[in-house]
């Protein structure tokens, strides 16, 4: 069709009859004229655009329900406890020299650590990520319109898949493990390289090639794994049209993609020479990080695999019915189907196999493209359903019962958040380092009238000593090993301050554990901790045995010194 078009132009007269199936009227012959794209029957053409302010408005109306309905703006928690001693780094080469915990993580997310670290040179640290935050997401919800858009949809139905996606409505936007599409409270690489991903994914089914090849490569620039994964999801499309291309698109192509991920390709190979691939196994995932690989449960599986089918089901559908948005479809469904047999393979070497290679690059950390792929396409089939038969009443009741259904889901949100303190809702920016728990206040008061230049003792359990007291610590188990870099120097350490051995435990019940056996050290243990690693001030337990000089101490905690 498209070639035709392209002829017409050009002066030449073609009879369109033999494309029958692309209409719903009569047929028609097209006789040339000035130029007019009103020949462009397709659906998606033939519907008007909405105005720009309204595009704008409907994108950062979604970028806003994305974010509150993910737990508003964290500023400091969880993930960042790694992230911005690093960024400090950068900014200062200075900062903390021969920290254990900053050089275990320099290259984590490098180019997105670079990121923050331009945006607090000129904002201040906390400004520069809230506008980051607002930066990624934003990009997200304007990559979502530009799916919806490709597909046909209008933005009143990217509106609505937006507002399932940030509601998690019927699983929309999660997955097969802990990870999200939307990411998480504190913002990290995953929403920007999403986005990425979609905008991808629109240009895929646009062939667009050149375009789409470039966006792969900056998701694969802001996040590794999702980067390499989503290569792998589009390459059989290229593969399909290697001699159409011929070998100097294939080398062009080739420079396009790897332009922009050089950088992270290079830090890459800077990981692999300090063992990111080597010492791995099944107990390591498991005493780190078992909720990244295993599956989340049989409600995420079973949900997922509906969205699957419901993409499946659209495809086949509007196919059937010679509709021209099924290709469309049918690149998303593809999509879908290869992501989940990657992500079976995956969970076939976890629980089965433990072969290892297969679940380093994470399958499952990309599945929640499945369930939004699944909520895209089901909106699709009432938009397109409803057109083709003219049942718009059946329309108007499928678009009521989605928004009820974000509606409720949201509602479930907001209940939570004020019976249980639940993160699914957030209106406002919450700042780890401004909390009133005793281990903020006295990392706090550290920072405020601590020893400078001396390293510090306290509970590998604990999220975020440096990151509040702008002091080094021996260890942390948050901020774990890439791999196997530095992973047994990390184990020793942990070890250590376990008393002689590690908990027999798996993910976050390791750091309840190791606490319980630091707090049970005696003082001449402490001491000889402290001699090891060069440490000169331990924070401790109020219940800990150890009997020492009292620096300071609160309500939990206290701080001591080894000397005079």
């Amino acid at each position: 069709m498209r070639e035709k078009y392209r002829r017409a132009h050009a002066g030449e007269t073609l009879d369109f009859t033999v494309e029958r199936r692309y209409f719903n009227t009569r047929l028609l012959t097209y006789k040339p004229c000035a130029p007019d794209r009103r020949f462009l029957m397709d659906s998606t053409f033939l519907r008007r655009a909405a105005p720009p302010a309204a595009v704008v408005l409907a994108i950062g109306f979604v970028a806003a329900a994305l974010i509150v309905f993910n737990g508003g703006i964290a500023v400091g928690w969880s993930n960042h406890v790694g992230l911005l001693p690093v960024v400090r780094r950068l900014l200062d080469a200075g900062y903390l020299p021969g920290d254990f915990n900053i050089e275990l993580r320099l290259y984590h997310h490098r180019t997105f650590a670079w990121m923050i670290a331009c945006a607090s040179a000129i904002l201040g640290e906390d400004r520069g990520i809230i506008l980051i935050h607002l930066i990624c997401i934003t990009a997200l919800s304007a990559a979502l319109y530009c799916l919806c858009r490709t597909i046909g949809l209008s933005t009143g139905n990217f509106i609505l898949i937006g507002l399932l996606t940030a509601a998690s409505a019927a699983w929309t936007g999660l997955g097969l493990e802990e990870n999200n599409f939307v990411g998480n409270r504190e913002i990290q690489p995953p929403p920007l390289a999403h986005a990425f991903v979609l905008a991808g994914a629109a240009m895929i089914i646009k062939k667009r090639w050149r375009r789409a090849a470039f966006l792969a490569g900056c998701a694969t620039l802001v996040h590794l794994q999702i980067g390499v994964i989503f290569t792998l999801l589009i390459a059989p499309f290229y593969a399909a049209r290697l001699r159409e291309f011929g070998i100097y698109e294939i080398a062009r192509l080739g420079v396009i993609y790897l332009a922009p991920c050089a950088p992270v390709l290079i830090h890459f190979a800077g990981m692999l020479g300090r063992g990111v691939a080597s010492g791995l196994t099944i107990e390591d995932l498991n005493f780190r990080m078992p909720h990244h690989f295993a599956l989340a449960s049989t409600e995420a599986a079973v949900w997922t695999a509906a969205h699957l089918a419901a993409t499946g089901a659209v495809f086949i559908r509007l196919k059937k019915r010679m509709r021209p948005e099924a290709e469309r479809l049918r690149v998303l469904f593809a999509m879908s189907a290869m992501l989940a047999a990657l992500a079976a393979l995956h969970f076939a070497d976890y629980y089965y196999f433990h072969w290892v290679t297969t679940l380093k690059p994470q399958f499952p950390r990309l599945s929640p493209l499945i369930t939004v792929f699944g909520a895209v396409a089901v909106v699709a089939l009432i938009r397109f359903g409803a057109e083709t038969a003219g049942r718009k009443r059946a329309a108007y009741i499928g678009y009521t019962a989605l928004f009820a259904l974000a509606c409720w889901h949201a509602a479930g949100h907001v209940s939570a958040h004020y019976r249980e303190g639940a993160e699914r809702f957030g209106l406002g920016i919450d700042r780890y380092a401004e909390g009133s728990s005793s281990w903020i206040d006295i990392c706090r008061w550290i920072r405020t009238n601590g020893p400078k230049g001396v390293t510090y003792l306290a509970p590998p359990g604990r999220n975020g000593f440096t990151y509040l007291s702008d002091r080094s610590s021996v260890v942390e188990f948050k901020i774990n090993p890439d791999g196997g870099q530095m992973l047994d120097e990390w184990y020793e350490r942990l070890r250590d301050f376990g008393g002689g051995s590690l908990p027999d435990a798996r993910g976050g019940e390791v750091r309840r554990a190791i606490d319980r056996a630091y707090a049970e050290l005696t003082t001449d243990r402490i001491i000889a901790l402290g001699e090891k690693y060069g440490a000169g001030y331990a924070v401790l337990p109020r219940a800990s045995k150890a009997d020492l000089p009292v620096i300071y101490q609160n309500r939990e905690y206290r701080l001591v010194r080894f000397s005079q």
